[in-house]
């Protein structure tokens, strides 16, 4: 009984090591995720007052629409990426 126990018991001593160990990376990771994810939103934000224009440049009502819903797709996505 006591040799199934051992391998439990040194796997759960090890565990908070290795979490402990990966922490650091871990967050030096999610840390260049924000930065790329933010620089990302700004050039989509620039992309979508490019949109804009052209949709104030148009005169074909379903090249117009069309270009509404890509604004509208570009923001969706803006968003996205600040938040995540």
């Amino acid at each position: 009984m006591t040799i199934r126990i051992f391998p439990i018991l040194a796997a759960i001593a090890i565990a908070p090591a290795v979490t402990t160990a990966e922490a650091p990376a871990a967050a030096e990771s999610i840390a260049k995720h924000r930065s790329g994810s933010e620089k990302i939103a700004d050039e989509q934000d620039e992309l979508s007052a490019d949109v804009q224009q052209l949709v104030m440049e148009q005169t074909v009502p379903q090249v117009i629409e069309l270009f509404k819903e890509v604004e509208d797709i570009m923001g969706e996505a803006t968003e996205l990426l600040i938040d995540h």
